[in-house]
This record gives structure tokens, sequence and C-alpha cells, in this order.
């Protein structure tokens, strides 16, 4: 024990060195500098040793070297390695101990191999504890805040869906509406009923569901087309306040992005417009700009202060005035642009509207 306690200590930086020079062949390693690579190796090789010389009567203290192998799985988790990536990592360092051991005439048999494999499996143990916990965070908190914005997202056509059923009710004939009357009173009950589900939701930070989170699918979008989409969909609830719809994006213009995701951004800044103009216009338009795409929705609303403006793509940050606000529209309509590798632009100010434009890569 004592030997290799001090082979250990005696030839660690060629030790560290010889693993190094492995670890470099993993893709994920190749590029890191000497510092971030060794991390936490040198700290547990020498609580290794210590283990090691500590050793008495068939005992040997296994928790004396967790710590090393637990900021090592963090770290690592941060860097972009994967579990099978960090096991890795120590079974190259206990072939490399093995290899020195052996060039030092070592005969590492019975209690004494024991106890250095025991030593090495005990660090790839914490490591990966370390790093699965910190992944199953990640991916937990990723499936929350996406449920969130799903969530969100679903109010706008439910509250479409429920304006129009109320208008359908008061425009329809006497006749007409003693035939129609019951479903129409089904399709209301049920928009309320959800709109509460959604609403316990939104308000459940902790709620958790099967994976939501997905990659970008991208495909040429039509602006103009899904804005027309927009409109039409979210007319009802403009028509409820008077407020007029024009569509003046370009016939013509068109980029590359996921054209679900895209409507998405114009549901919400459409829905949001509709929130805080009364009695005005709101209009959607676009352009294309050296190798840029831009769209926005303009309003003729109530605007919003300087001090507003700063804190406006908080995170759920709700508005106390609008009692629907989560807080989460333009969050969602930045985190969008920022995926495509683009940007969102708020021009406002108080009772002169407010004019929110995406830039994104052509």
């Amino acid at each position: 024990m004592d030997k290799l306690a001090s082979l250990i200590q005696d030839k660690q930086d060629d030790i560290v060195g010889q693993w190094r020079a492995r670890v470099r062949q993993m893709p994920t390693a190749r590029d890191l500098d000497k510092l971030t690579l060794e991390d936490s190796i040198r700290p547990f090789l020498d609580a290794m040793s210590n283990a090691l010389i500590a050793y008495m009567d068939g005992e040997i203290n296994y928790a004396a070297v967790k710590t090393a192998p637990l900021a090592h799985g963090f770290q690592r988790f941060g860097l972009g390695f994967n579990i099978t990536q960090v096991v890795k990592e120590y079974n190259i360092l206990r072939q490399t101990l093995l290899d020195f051991a052996e060039a030092a005439g070592l005969r590492l048999d019975g209690e004494v191999r024991r106890a250095l494999h025991g030593l090495l499996d005990e660090a790839v143990a914490s490591a990966v504890d370390t790093f699965a916990s910190v992944q199953a965070r990640e991916h937990e908190s990723r499936v929350q805040e996406r449920l969130l914005y799903v969530v969100h997202d679903l109010k706008t056509p439910l509250s479409a869906i429920h304006t129009a059923s109320l208008l359908l009710e008061k425009r329809l004939s006497e006749e007409s509406h003693k035939r129609v009357a019951p479903m129409l009173a089904v399709i209301l009950r049920n928009c309320d009923h959800v709109n509460t589900m959604l609403m316990k939701l939104l308000e459940d930070k902790t709620t958790s569901a099967a994976i939501l989170h997905a990659e970008l699918v991208r495909g040429e979008v039509p602006l103009y087309k899904v804005a027309e989409e927009v409109v039409a969909d979210l007319r009802p609830l403009a028509e409820r306040t008077g407020v007029k719809m024009q569509n003046a994006v370009p016939t013509n213009l068109a980029l590359n992005a996921d054209p679900f995701l895209c409507k998405q951004v114009l549901q919400n800044l459409v829905s949001n417009a509709l929130k805080y103009t009364n009695q005005g216009t709101i209009t959607l338009g676009g352009k294309a700009d050296e190798g840029e795409v831009s769209f926005w929705v303009s309003d003729t609303g109530i605007g919003m202060s300087e001090e507003k403006l700063r804190t406006l793509f908080s995170d759920a940050v709700a508005d106390p005035a609008h009692a629907s606000s989560s807080g989460m529209g333009l969050t969602i309509v930045k985190r969008i642009a920022e995926a495509h590798g683009g940007k969102v632009l708020v021009e406002s100010a108080p009772h002169k509207g407010t004019t929110v434009t995406v830039v994104l890569p052509g």
C-alpha cells in the first residue's frame, strides 16, 4: 500500500501527463486546455494516495476519495461530455496506474489490487452520480419550461374559439339559435374548462410532462400567408373591441425558418397587441434586407414607458393590469428568435403605440 501511494505521489506529473495524452483521443477533450482537462484528477490522486497510506487492518476509507470525482462529474457535464466518456476517463486512469505500477516492478495483487480498483470504482460511481443528477435537473427544467410555453400558446387560439362562439351566438336568428344553442353552450363550457386547466398549469412551475422540447424544423415560410392565417384566427378578438387588423406583409416575402414557430411568434405579438389596443389599428409588416428578413407587429395602443421596456423580456413578469397575463408572451418570442440566430427589437412610447420587430437570417 505504501509503495503504491509513494508511486502515485512521486510520479504524479508523469501519470497525469500519460493520462492526459490518452484522454485527448476523445473528441470532446481534444481542444480543452491543460488545466480544464486535468480538472480534479490531481486532487483525486492525492486523496487516493492518502487513503492507501491510511489503510489499516483491511479497512480503507473509500469515502475519502469522493470529493474530487463529484466536482469532476459536474464540470464534465458543463463541458458537453456524456456519461460514457466520464467513465472512460477513469478507466484510462486505472490503466495508466496499472502501467506505471508494472514499470516500477510493483505487484498489485490481493488486498492492494482490491484497494486500487475499489478506490477507482468509488470515483466512477461518484462522478457518474453527479453527472446524472445535473443532467436530470437540466432535462426537467427544459421539460417544464417547454410545457409552460406550450400551455401559454394554447391560450390564444382557445380565446379566439371562445370569442367566435359568442359572436356566432349573437348573430344567429331566433329559429337557428334554438337549434344551435345547446352545441354552442357545450363549446363555451369546454373552452372555460380548458382555460381553467391551462391557467393552473401556468401557475404550477413544478409541473412535469413528457418531452416537449424539440429541435427546429426549418423550411420555407411564406410570411404573407402565415400573417393572413394569424389575422383570420384572431379577427374575432379584434372585432370585439373594434380594432382593425391589416396585413401589410409583402406577398412574396419568405424566409428559411420553423413554420410552426414563426406562426407562434406572430400569434403572440398580435395577441399581445390586442391586449393594449382599444379602437385602433394593428398592422403586420415585413421586409427583406441584406441577408435578413424582418417582420413586425405595430399597434396604436397605449404604448410603454422606458421602465417597462427595460423589464420587457424578463421571464414570467406578469402585467398586473391584465389578469390573464402570464408574462411569457414576449419571452417566448425572444427565445424563438434567438433559436433561429435572430433578435427582437421593440419601439414604444406612452400613448404612441408599440412596434415589435423580429429580425431573422434570411
